[in-house]
């Protein structure tokens, strides 16, 4: 099959029913390709939201499948969607306020780079904030995807 020809994304016999009998999808088809711009519509109740929950994966699907072809296509094969009333659905009074769940205050500790790589995996964490002895600066060492060590330095 010609790249042109797949689709980016590919909906194949979704149905969701909810444990309470509930069935707010049945038997979905259809295929997203390229530059296509979608737009779900419905009246309430109609299921948009379980497919949209099931397409961003945040849900299951009773049956039915998703073939999420994008990184065929050097597209980010994450699929987020927006909300068709953010106001109704945003808490916050800011992103921050949605968005951070805890903050931490610490005093950050003189040591080198390797102490403070040691300190961090002890702790079984992915990042380790340190004040550097070397250069008396506030770092952040963190482990990198491919296992390796990367350091962010404060000026």
């Amino acid at each position: 099959m010609n790249i042109k020809d797949k689709p980016i994304l590919k909906i194949e016999n979704i149905s969701k029913t909810f444990q309470n009998g509930t069935q707010a999808l049945q038997n979905v088809d259809f295929e997203i390709f390229k530059n296509d711009f979608i737009l779900i519509a419905g009246s309430n109740g109609s299921g948009k939201t379980a497919l949209m929950n099931i397409i961003a994966n945040l849900e299951k699907p009773s049956t039915g499948k998703i073939i999420n072809n994008a990184k065929d296509f050097n597209i980010n094969p994450h699929i987020g969607f927006i909300f068709q009333d953010a106001d109704s659905q945003i808490l916050g009074e800011t992103p921050e306020e949605d968005i951070v769940v805890k903050t931490k205050t610490i005093q950050p500790k003189p040591m080198d780079l390797e102490e403070a790589i040691m300190q961090m995996e002890l702790l079984g964490h992915s990042f380790f904030v340190f004040k550097n002895v070397d250069t008396d600066k506030i770092n952040v060492v963190y482990k990198r995807k491919d296992g390796d060590y990367g350091v962010i330095e404060a000026n």
